[in-house]
């Protein structure tokens, strides 16, 4: 078979199994010649006139490769490979949460009756291609665990005063927890499309809540109307605990040049508690764009 027989075997096969585009082209000064290669067990002569040269192949050592004699003033012809896929990558994306806050008070009076929030996401990766189906993948971001907490109305006696303190019907409490994740994950990919997981820890970053509610004031034996008013404070929250938690997402790459575009959806299942001694996880689905970059590239 020729070279050029060779190139385009390989060219066709390789380009559907590896992210790699061989490429056939010809050495400076080619004069339209070839190689060309023959199986053979034995030496192959032909008794032709001097003029030209005839191609003689002969088997050498297993340990060599064979070598083929062609006609003179030909030139040769060459595959040219580009180089390896790329096997790093860094990235960078941003986000946005919508979050679900599993909590319960500890104080009995106290329902909450909404317990949802949002938060965004901003952050870098690192990633390690070990092969075309696997990859590893390290991220560290800084991600929002706000909520927007409606409470119950509720009531505080005042005993010491004789006072009964009605808050309500509007009282809201806004926690916000900022966390810095960092995030190992393993990265499966199908095409375009890839699937991930790995835990992540997040340290906290923020613990702050602000509090607003309306109240009246009574007397609490004869039921006597004192006044009305709003209490509005910001508070920190105490004792929050380094959080765990369990990423599961899928996403898509979307290749331009040197870069890869992508998106990616994934559900942050919260594992430990917030705060040392409450009943309160938090999870979120967050929807991330980001930009990936190549290096040691060979596409």
């Amino acid at each position: 078979i020729t070279s050029s027989e060779i190139a385009d075997f390989v060219a066709k096969n390789v380009r559907f199994r590896a992210p790699q585009n061989p490429q056939y082209g010809r050495l400076p000064g080619d004069e339209g010649g070839e190689f060309v290669f023959v199986r053979s067990k034995q030496v192959v002569t032909e008794e032709k006139p001097a003029q030209p040269q005839q191609v003689i192949v002969k088997e050498e050592p297993k340990t060599q490769p064979k070598r083929v004699v062609r006609e003179e003033g030909k030139k040769a012809e060459t595959i040219i490979q580009q180089p390896k896929a790329s096997q790093f990558w860094i990235s960078a994306f941003v986000g946005g949460n919508g979050n679900n806050h599993s909590i319960s008070s500890n104080v009995p009076d106290i329902k909450y009756e909404e317990t949802g929030g949002e938060g965004a996401v901003i952050g870098v990766g690192f990633e390690y291609v070990i092969d075309n189906r696997f990859s590893f993948v390290f991220n560290a971001a800084i991600e929002e665990k706000n909520g927007n907490f409606k409470i119950a109305p509720f009531n505080v006696y005042d005993y010491t005063n004789g006072v009964l303190i009605e808050f309500g019907p509007d009282i809201n409490w806004e926690p916000k927890l900022t966390y810095l994740a960092i995030n190992p994950m393993l990265k499966a990919k199908y095409k375009n499309f890839y699937f991930t997981t790995g835990p992540s820890i997040g340290f906290v970053v923020d613990k702050i809540a602000h509090f607003k509610a309306g109240y009246e004031m009574y007397d609490a034996t004869t039921g006597y109307f004192y006044g009305a008013g709003t209490i509005e404070r910001e508070e920190k929250i105490e004792n929050v605990k380094t959080r765990f938690s369990l990423p599961i997402g899928a996403g898509y790459d979307l290749r331009l040049s040197n870069f890869k575009i992508f998106i990616e959806a994934r559900y942050d299942i919260g594992l430990t508690k917030v705060v040392k001694g409450e009943d309160w996880k938090v999870s979120s689905f967050q929807i991330l764009l980001g930009l990936r970059y190549g290096l040691n590239l060979g596409i």
